[in-house]
């Protein structure tokens, strides 16, 4: 009797409704689940090229903050050492620098207080596609032995892109006027340059990562000369 119906159970059209909602319940939760996941994985990511990115600026920025001209500097030899057989004279009139170039720049300077002025390698190497290893490598000292000597890494980072324009350089183009003007302005001339625009991409492996942009102003430029 339709009474005593309820006490029977559900319908097999009641039972095929609920089964119904109860799949759409349980892919509506996967799919959330499967979004929080992507989610999380995705930040952790971002969160480790994030500190990468920024370890792999300040190395830089540290390596080029010790850029000079060696024989500017009173009781400092004007040798700026690159490991070969004869005596590598700093070129003149081009500032700290040998070369510089989108993906590399090669300079003289100082690091860690030292009194001594050695040759550095600033570079991308080992790349796969756009990604590299940045390597900065200080090179062997004048008067070495057995030649050729071998470079020393003074810093490696993997995963670092060479893509678009890691390295910038830059001079203030001041006119004292009236009224006096400063603006900074893109150079290809060694011997102007007084700023870097380092510009660097560290990539997790999987499509995310993190860029880290640094305006580096060289010692030349603190001390008024180019």
């Amino acid at each position: 009797m339709r009474g005593d119906r309820a006490l029977d159970g559900m319908t097999l059209v009641e039972l095929m409704i609920a089964g119904g909602l109860a799949v759409s319940l349980l892919v509506s939760s996967s799919v959330a689940l499967a979004a929080n996941t992507h989610a999380s994985r995705s930040e952790a990511g971002l969160g480790a090229t994030t500190g990468a990115a920024l370890v792999a600026a300040q190395a830089v920025e540290q390596a080029l903050a010790g850029a000079w001209t060696s024989s500017s500097l009173a009781g400092i030899s004007s040798v700026c050492s690159d490991g070969t057989a004869n005596a590598n004279s700093f070129p003149s009139n081009q500032g700290p620098f040998v070369s510089a170039g989108a993906t590399k720049v090669v300079y003289c300077g100082f690091r860690n207080n030292s009194s001594t002025s050695y040759t550095f390698q600033i570079a991308f190497t080992k790349c796969s596609g756009s990604l590299c290893t940045l390597e900065i490598d200080q090179e062997p000292a004048y008067g070495c032995s057995p030649k050729p000597c071998a470079a020393s890494a003074v810093f490696t980072m993997a995963g670092v892109s060479d893509a678009g324009t890691p390295f910038a350089y830059y001079y203030d183009n001041y006119n004292a006027g009236p009224p006096a003007t400063s603006t900074w302005q893109q150079t290809s001339t060694l011997s102007q340059i007084q700023a870097v625009e380092v510009t660097l991409e560290v990539d997790a492996g999987n499509g995310q990562g993190t860029t880290v942009e640094r305006l580096v102003l060289l010692p030349n430029t603190l001390a008024g000369v180019s």
